[in-house]
C-alpha cells in the first residue's frame, strides 16, 4: 500500500465527505508536511533503534491507520487519521529501508536502491487494481480496511528480515583492492575495469550538525523537496487529472498500474547506469521525462492516448527516485 493507491481514494473521499478537491488535497499536503517535520526524528530513531524497528512500527501504524480510516465519519476524523497514523506508514518504513540498504551497499548503492524500490512498483502494479475494484464495486471503506489487513499480514513479517550486516559481510562493497593484485591474480587496474565506478566513494560519516553546515546538504535537501512536491502532487491527483481528460475512474486506476509496471525496468536500468556513469547526471536527465508528463496532460487533447503517454512518462520519471537516495 503506497502512494499508488491514494489517487483511487481521492474522488470517493471528496464525495463521501462533501468536500472540494482542494480540501482533500490539503489533507494529503498536511500528511507530507508531517513527513518533513518527522524526517529528522526518523533519522535519530534509525540510529538508535535500527531499520527493523522503523519498518515494523511503520507497517503496524499504517495497517491500523487504514482500518481506523474505514470507520471515519467526518472530514476532520479523516484528517486526523491520515496525518497521525497513516503518515507513519510511509515515513518510518522509508527511513528504515533506505538506512538498511545504505548499511549493506556502497559501490552498487544505485542499483541496490533501484531494485529495492521495485517493491513500490510491484505494489502499484498488483494492488492498485485490487483497491480500485473494491472502491468501485463495494465501497472505499472496504478498500481501506482491506488495505490495512494486507499491510499487517505482509508488512510485519517482511520487516523482520532487516538486520545489521555482520563483520566482514560488506567488505566487497566497502573496500577497494589495496594490494597490487586481487583475488585470482587480477591486477587492480583489471579489477577496476571489470567493475567501473567513475565517481569516488566517500565513506566519511557526518554527524547531523556537521551535515547541516555543508552546502551539499542544503542543495540536496532543496532539490529533493522540489522533486517530491511535483511528483506527489501529480500522484495524488492522478485520477482526478485523467477524469478531467474524459478517462473513467476505473481506467485511470489501470493507468496507475501501467505507470508502476513501467517504473520497474526503468528503475533497474537507471540504477545500473548511475553506478557506472553519474548518479547526479542520470537523475537529472530522467527528471526531464517528468516535465514531459506534465506537458502531456496540460496541453494534450482529451482522449485515452494522452493518459497512457502521461502514465508512461510519469512512471519512467518515478523510476529515478531511488537514485536520489543513493547520492
Amino acid at each position: 500500500m503506497n502512494y499508488s493507491s491514494f489517487p483511487v481514494y481521492f474522488l470517493p473521499l471528496a464525495r463521501e465527505f462533501h468536500t472540494s478537491y482542494a480540501q482533500i488535497s490539503l489533507a494529503f499536503s498536511l500528511r507530507a508536511i508531517g513527513d518533513i517535520i518527522g524526517g529528522p526524528i526518523g533519522g535519530i530513531l534509525v540510529d538508535k533503534k535500527g531499520p527493523r524497528f522503523m519498518v515494523l512500527v511503520g507497517m503496524l501504524a499504517g495497517g491500523i491507520g487504514f482500518i481506523v480510516l474505514s470507520f471515519t465519519q467526518s472530514y476532520m476524523q479523516f484528517l486526523l487519521v491520515l496525518t497521525c497514523l497513516i503518515s507513519l506508514s510511509f515515513s518510518m518504513p522509508d527511513h528504515g529501508v533506505n538506512a538498511g540498504i545504505n548499511m549493506w551497499f556502497k559501490r552498487r548503492l544505485g542499483i541496490a536502491m533501484s531494485v529495492a524500490s521495485s517493491g513500490f512498483s510491484l505494489g502499484g502494479l498488483l494492488l492498485t487494481p485490487l483497491v480500485a475494484w473494491l472502491v468501485l464495486n463495494f465501497d472505499w471503506r472496504w478498500a481501506a480496511s482491506s488495505s490495512g489487513v494486507i499491510m499487517i499480514l505482509i508488512g510485519v513479517p517482511a520487516a523482520l528480515i532487516f538486520r545489521y550486516p555482520k563483520p566482514g559481510e560488506t567488505d566487497e562493497e566497502d573496500n577497494f583492492p589495496n594490494t597490487e593484485t586481487s583475488h585470482g591474480g587480477q591486477s587492480c587496474d583489471e579489477t577496476h575495469k571489470s567493475t567501473p565506478i567513475l565517481e569516488p566513494i566517500i565513506t566519511r560519516e557526518f554527524s547531523f550538525s556537521e551535515a547541516m553546515r555543508t552546502q551539499t546538504y542544503w542543495l540536496l535537501g532543496i532539490a529533493l523537496a522540489l522533486r517530491l512536491l511535483a511528483q506527489i502532487t501529480l500522484m495524488i491527483h492522478f485520477v482526478p487529472i485523467l477524469v478531467l481528460k474524459d478517462i473513467p475512474e476505473g481506467t485511470s486506476a489501470i493507468l496507475i498500474a501501467i505507470a508502476s509496471f513501467f517504473r520497474l525496468p526503468i528503475a533497474v536500468i537507471v540504477g545500473y547506469i548511475s553506478d557506472r556513469w553519474s548518479r547526479t547526471k542520470t537523475s537529472a536527465f530522467i527528471m526531464f521525462l517528468g516535465v514531459g508528463a506534465c506537458a502531456t496532460v496540460l496541453f494534450g487533447p482529451n482522449y485515452f492516448g494522452v493518459g497512457l503517454l502521461f502514465a508512461l512518462l510519469f512512471g519512467a520519471a518515478h523510476g529515478a527516485n531511488a537514485i536520489t537516495w543513493a547520492l
